[in-house]
C-alpha cells in the first residue's frame, strides 16, 4: 500500500516538475524569438528542463521495470520474502521477554 502511495506521489511530482520546466522553457524561448532559431533553442533548453526530463524518464523506466517484474512472476518471490520478514518481525515483538534479558531483574 505504501509503495502505491509513493509511486503516485513521485509520479505527481514528476509531472508537475516537468510541466513547470516546459512552461519556463516556452516562456524563455518566446522572449528570445528575436535572436533567431539558435537563440530560441539556447534559451529554451536549460538545466531545469534537462533535469526534469531525466527524472521523469528514470521514473518511467523504473515503473516499467517493476511492472514487467511483477507480470513475469519475478515479483512474487520478492513479495514472499517481504511477507516472511514482516511475519517474523511481528512474532518476535509478540513474544514476552524473559526476566533478565534486557539487563533488568
Amino acid at each position: 500500500m505504501l509503495s502505491l502511495f509513493a509511486n503516485a506521489l513521485i509520479g505527481t511530482v514528476s509531472y508537475v516538475a516537468l510541466g513547470i520546466a516546459l512552461i519556463r522553457s516556452v516562456y524563455r524561448s518566446w522572449h528570445a524569438h528575436q535572436l533567431g532559431l539558435p537563440g530560441v533553442v539556447r534559451a529554451g533548453v536549460n538545466p531545469l528542463l534537462i533535469g526534469a526530463l531525466a527524472a521523469h524518464i528514470t521514473w518511467r523506466i523504473a515503473l516499467a521495470w517493476a511492472g514487467r517484474a511483477v507480470d513475469d512472476g519475478h515479483g512474487q518471490a520478492w513479495l514472499g520474502r517481504v511477507d516472511r520478514w514482516i511475519t517474523e518481525r511481528e512474532h518476535a515483538t509478540e513474544q514476552p521477554k524473559e526476566e533478565g534479558e534486557d539487563g533488568q531483574f
